[in-house]
């Protein structure tokens, strides 16, 4: 689920709208806001800590794959 959103995440700015450069850049450490994919950006956080999942890419299709969580091993919180 790509709109995996643990919990608000009103506050702070989306890394995707932080970067402005041509070159793809993927990031992660955005748990609450889960995987994100922009025209040159992709996150790949899928919350695996909070009980959700843990994703890579792979490269040059950028097929992104995930598999479950073992556990829930701490709350997401702000």
């Amino acid at each position: 689920d790509n709109n995996m959103a643990i919990e608000s995440t009103k506050f702070g700015d989306k890394w995707s709208n932080l970067w402005t450069g041509e070159e793809t850049i993927i990031y992660g450490h955005d748990a609450c806001r889960g995987i994100q994919i922009t025209h040159n950006s992709i996150g790949i956080d899928s919350a695996c800590l909070y009980g959700k999942s843990l994703s890579c890419i792979i490269y040059p299709n950028k097929e992104i794959y995930s598999v479950p969580s073992l556990a829930n091993y701490t709350s997401c919180s702000k």
